[in-house]
């Protein structure tokens, strides 16, 4: 490929992601039935003895290879120790020695080829050369299995069946397939989910007549999609419920023509509930009423969250029993398990007391939809469970708050993220400097948005940001470094020491020099006298900490008079006072307008210390205009001159 054709390609999937543009990839961790035969994920199963002269017992390992036959996973299938002593070596391989994990996943990405090439665990020899010959031995069934799923995807019965039916006994055979260890097995598999095919209902239509499936959407009958739409549409947003209605408008007038015929209403039927799943709740609290559709999944006191177009479901469990949540299949799940994808497996929110007066867990999942099926696992004991729940808009009502039994427990869990948020606004700080002034105010802002209860819980945090404030206030209002001069060298530069400090004889000065001996050079930023930010070319800085020289062609631009000097740092500024006598008239310099910073509730004012200091990049030189007024006095003496002459030229007349 060309450097141009990459560059373009690698700037369009730039333009795709940043858009927000799900791309949709394979399911690397599951073997899902698909439309083109060879295109899943396949779980094989191998074993090897493990012998040596204390130890002998067998491997057993699952092993996921995906349609290129490379390796996705190797996981341990239930491997036999025949004894405590041989826990410890078996662990090393599976776990990894000292709890370091990563000896399995060495063969992550490899195909059969490649399985030899990877380097022995020394500590562990005899184990992990059994584990090789296990996955090698896996691959044997790899072609079988290729070929029951190609079977299985391929085949069309002869009568026109329901197309749920059909989908379902496939997706169901292939997950049977993936889950047999023994490949004598495979054919009654596939023969077992045919007889099921064709033994299910059959649809009395011409074949061209057949209604496609479209992702499981419940009820199919045109009367009961109409009914299923919500009396109240207020809760959902504009947009949404604008489509919905136009759809609902012409599944009406096919309701209301004799001549259209059952499919056409079908097809309607399953239009209108496409434009159900698709409406949005607005932002808010909901209840759900009602079943999930089957019994096997119950929920209790189930709560709605919308925000953003997204929703996630809030509900107590009736018990302990199931303590985790996949959204996917349970074959999904058992994959992504062994796989370690921990960060995939939802967790209890909390435990607490469920309507029903039980001790339960409460979770919070995604809700992908309304009225269409979903994939949902739940782990109890060591088996995970299917379940494909569906959630009905005709079922959701706005309420103000959630249930009693999940308000306390989930609004201290949201105050607890919110202060953890604060926190990490306060921590991001860092360093004060004249610089944070931004950042201290953003997360006082953030504090005084917050609840009284939330405000409670961060009052520890809030101390610190408090203190911060407190540091940038005096580093901005307070010296915190003092500038001293150079007796040797400014007696040299011919200035003078007085009972009033530094004296400089702005005709004769050759220069001023000052240090600061605490300053830090590298955090210099500017210098400024009598309010006005210096032009570089009038000064330099040395390191010593930071030593500062005015040039004589500046101190020859002021007014006779004391002029405040201050040294500018990112942490912090120091001053200095010197006299000017003997100078020429002048325009007088503007004096400073940098009163201390001031606070209001608890807000550090970024004054005008601190913009001259952030500002010194984008100054110019000064400009003083001193030199104006010595130019009028110029001609007006002239002029007066020209007067006087010409007057005793007449008198000389």
């Amino acid at each position: 490929m060309s450097k141009l054709l990459r560059k373009i390609s690698v700037g369009v999937l730039s333009l795709i992601v940043a858009a927000g543009v799900v791309i949709p990839t394979m399911n690397v961790d599951a073997g899902e039935a698909n439309t083109e035969s060879g295109s899943e994920n396949v779980t094989i199963y191998g074993q090897a003895p493990v012998k040596g002269k204390y130890f002998d017992y067998t491997a057993r390992l699952s092993v996921t290879v995906d349609k290129n036959k490379k390796i996705v996973s190797v996981a341990d299938d239930k491997t036999d120790y025949d004894g405590d002593q041989n826990i410890t070596y078996w662990n090393n391989v599976k776990n990894g020695l000292n709890g370091k994990k990563g000896f399995l996943e060495a063969f992550n990405g490899l195909d059969e080829s490649k399985i030899d090439g990877v380097d022995t665990i020394t500590s562990a020899t005899f184990s992990w050369n059994a584990v090789k010959m296990a996955i090698k031995e896996s691959f044997k069934q790899l072609p079988a299995k290729r070929a029951a799923i190609a079977k299985i995807n391929a085949y069309v019965p002869s009568k026109n069946i329901d197309q749920n039916v059909i989908k379902t006994a496939k997706k169901n055979c292939i997950m049977a397939i993936n889950q047999e260890r023994n490949i004598a097995n495979l054919d009654k598999i596939v023969n077992d989910a045919i007889k099921e095919i064709d033994n299910g209902k059959v649809v009395e239509k011409p074949e061209e007549e057949q209604i496609e499936d479209d992702g499981d959407l419940y009820p199919y009958t045109l009367d009961q999609a109409i009914a299923a739409v919500p009396s109240d549409l207020s809760i959902f947003t504009d947009d949404s419920v604008k489509a919905l209605e136009e759809v609902k408008k012409e599944a009406e007038m096919i309701k209301a023509d004799s001549s259209k015929s059952e499919v056409a209403r079908t097809k309607m039927a399953r239009k209108l509930k496409t434009a159900l799943s698709k409406l949005v709740l607005k932002d808010g609290i909901y209840k759900y009423t009602g079943n999930v559709r089957f019994s096997t999944f119950r929920m209790v006191s189930m709560n709605i969250i919308a925000k953003d177009g997204k929703m996630s479901v809030v509900a107590y469990l009736p018990g302990k029993g199931q303590y985790l949540i996949y959204m996917g299949s349970a074959f999904d799940a058992e994959v992504a398990e062994k796989a370690g994808k921990d960060n995939l497996m939802i967790k209890p929110l909390f435990e607490g007391t469920n309507p029903e007066g039980k001790q339960a867990y409460a979770f919070e999942y995604p809700l992908p939809h309304l009225e269409k099926t979903f994939d949902l696992a739940q782990r109890a004991s060591s088996k995970w469970f299917h379940r494909i729940p569906v959630f009905y808009s005709a079922n959701i009502v706005k309420t103000d708050k959630m249930d009693d039994s999940l308000a306390a427990p989930y609004q201290k869990l949201n105050d607890e993220a919110i202060v953890k948020s604060f926190e990490e606004k306060v921590k991001a700080i860092g360093e004060i400097t004249t610089e944070t002034a931004k950042a201290i105010n953003e997360a006082q802002a953030f504090f005084d948005n917050l609840t009284e209860a939330q405000k409670d819980l961060a009052k520890e945090v809030k101390k610190i940001l408090d203190q911060k404030a407190a540091a940038l206030d005096k580093l901005l209002n307070e010296p915190s470094f003092d500038i001293k001069y150079d007796e040797n060298a400014n007696k040299k530069f011919e200035n003078e020491f007085g009972k009033d400090g530094l004296v400089i004889d702005a005709n004769k000065t050759k220069g001023l020099v000052l240090y600061a001996k605490d300053a830090n050079f590298d955090k210099f930023v500017s210098v400024n006298v009598d309010g006005k930010t210096l032009d570089k070319k009038y000064y330099k800085i040395e390191k010593g900490s930071i030593k500062l020289t005015l040039t004589s062609e500046y101190l020859k631009t002021l007014k006779s008079g004391t002029h405040k000097l201050r040294l500018n740092t990112t942490a912090g500024f120091g001053e200095f006072s010197f006299n000017v006598r003997a100078q020429n008239p002048g325009q007088a310099v503007p004096p400073a307008n940098n009163g201390k910073a001031a606070t209001q509730s608890g807000k550090v004012k970024e004054n005008d210390n601190a913009a001259v200091i952030k500002q010194v990049k984008n100054e110019g030189s000064i400009n003083t205009g001193d030199g104006i007024e010595f130019i009028i006095y110029t001609i007006s003496l002239i002029g007066a001159c020209a007067a006087i002459s010409a007057m005793l030229k007449r008198r000389a007349r």
